[in-house]
């Protein structure tokens, strides 16, 4: 059990950073399909399990969903009919499952919203919620919302339902996951230990002191690297500078996002500044050389104790530092803070070309309400893809774990479905694991840009010739291997000859427009 509690801890981990950074690869996989509503329930009568429960008489209304998953869904027939057959005795409907690659989702996503009826629901990236909405492509839920049942509306706080509207009105809905992180050094478990390290998981931890305990690495470890990247050649996707949902960072808000003024993140002072330490801790040795080539994320150099720490962004909602399972420390080094696109980059929609707007929406509130249903698209079905322990917690079937079981969508990215909190928690969860996760949401600091996202179309071509240009340098920067004297001088003159103000003053007006709108 040991041995499957790690690799659980390393995979998840692993995924929810490639997650936030919106990476990844492969082919979608296609749902089931037909209009037999007797054959999509499993009931062998679909009409007449529509009579029960006090639903409409006549046949379900097939509903159409896309979901995104870096997991197996080899189940999804099964997973499927268990669904329909609660909601067509519920609602008079059956879903339509259909599942895609992140990083595969956003040209089947457009295919899908470009041909009417051919998709309802769809998980949206919000850095393309603006473009969807200006084409009319998603359905304004403003007045469902409105007569919507208090349990849907009580999922989030308020203030997230309101934070993502569009000119006041209401386009899609976060999916619910951790809404705020820190950034951290998270420390090698096994290296430290043998090291005899003791941290504060109350600390607020300098780069000074992290630097201190990379030398000790390096001193005791003269064959690993002390500090690797986040992942590939990011040292880290997040410091205390808001992109307001560009991840490209042309245009940022300052001190966690306390600031409404966009400016060049070449003049944010603490993009300077840590430019400039991470440059000495390169030239010291403590930064993996060829940072700038690399391709792994950090849990496999720590895995393969070929690394001392590393620089990552990491909700501490549930961190438990004496958890004997756990792989790795974290040291925080910033404050808590939820970044502008944090309540609107990961979110699910109903298309406006849906046929049946009423029947999506009802399907829409199961997906986000009803801990069975999120139970099947988290977990699979009972018996066939899991099992419940002694205490009731979802465990894998005997003789599997995450790679080898039939169903794993919600083993490596349950953040990814609509809601993850409803049904049981599985065997490594701790009771309240869900409420630590809201309650640490409540103490963050939360940046004024929350639910802006910048839409580049009127500045297409200066954006993409900014992005070549930090392409050159950015991330060179970040891991230390540019003198910063010598490359930010050239540095901001190609970003100026690329357009770089003419971006920052187009995310300027609509940030206004929307604090505008949005009473900020």
């Amino acid at each position: 059990m040991k041995t499957k509690k790690r690799l659980f801890s390393m995979i998840t981990a692993m995924l929810l950073v490639i997650s936030m950074l919106l990476a990844g690869c492969g082919s979608g996989s296609g749902g089931a399909s037909g209009n037999d509503p007797a054959k999509a329930s499993g009931s062998g009568d679909g009409t007449k399990a529509a009579t029960e429960g006090n639903a409409p008489v006549g046949d379900p209304v097939t509903i159409k969903a896309l979901f995104v998953t870096s997991g197996n869904t080899e189940d999804l027939a099964a997973v499927q009919d268990a669904i329909n057959e609660i909601l067509i005795p519920k609602i008079n409907c059956r879903l339509e499952v259909q599942f895609s690659n992140m990083g595969s989702a956003q040209q089947q996503i457009n295919l899908l919203l470009s041909s009417p009826g051919d998709i309802d629901i769809t998980f949206v990236n919000g850095a393309n919620i603006n473009g969807y909405v200006r084409a009319g492509q998603l359905l304004d839920i403003t007045d469902y919302y409105e007569n919507a049942s208090e349990e849907f509306k009580s999922v989030f706080p308020e203030s997230y339902y309101e934070a993502a509207r569009i000119n006041g009105r209401m386009y899609s809905l976060t999916v619910n996951r951790n809404f705020s992180n820190p950034t951290v050094f998270n420390v090698n478990r096994t290296l430290a230990d043998e090291m005899g390290l003791k941290f504060d998981p109350d600390k607020l931890y300098t780069l000074d002191e992290v630097k201190a305990l990379a030398q000790q690495a390096k001193e005791k470890y003269p064959d690993i690297y002390p500090i690797v990247p986040q992942t590939g050649n990011i040292l880290v996707a997040q410091w205390t500078w808001d992109g307001l949902g560009d991840g490209n960072n042309l245009g940022v808000l300052e001190n966690y996002g306390q600031s409404t003024k966009v400016v060049n993140l070449l003049d944010c002072q603490d993009f300077i500044d840590f430019c400039k330490t991470m440059r000495e801790w390169y030239q010291e040795g403590l930064i993996m050389a060829d940072a700038t080539s690399n391709t792994e994320y950090f849990s496999t150099y720590f895995n393969a104790n070929k690394a001392f720490g590393a620089i990552n962004n990491m909700t501490l909602a549930n961190y438990d530092p004496e958890d004997p399972n756990a792989t790795m420390y974290a040291l925080r080094l910033t404050e808590n803070w939820t970044k502008a696109d944090m309540l609107s980059s990961l979110s699910y929609a109903i298309a406006a070309g849906t046929k049946h707007p009423d029947e999506a929406f009802k399907v829409f509130e199961e997906l986000y309400t009803n801990p069975e249903i999120c139970t099947l698209l988290k977990y699979g079905v009972e018996g066939l893809d899991y099992q419940l322990n002694a205490d009731g917690k979802i465990d894998f079937l005997e003789g599997q774990d995450v790679t080898s079981t039939k169903w794993s969508a919600g083993w490596v990215a349950s953040w990814a479905l609509p809601n993850w909190e409803p049904g049981p928690l599985t065997y490594s969860m701790k009771d309240g694991y869900y409420e630590n996760f809201r309650n640490y949401d409540a103490t963050a600091l939360m940046s004024k840009g929350v639910g802006f996202c910048f839409d580049t179309s009127k500045v297409t071509n200066e954006y993409t010739a900014c992005v070549n240009v930090m392409d050159k340098y950015y991330a060179a920067l970040l891991c230390g291997s540019m003198d910063v004297d010598e490359t930010l001088p050239k540095f901001r003159e190609e970003l100026k000859a690329a357009g770089i103000q003419d971006v920052i003053d187009e995310k300027q007006a609509q940030l206004d427009e929307f604090l505008s709108s949005n009473g900020k």
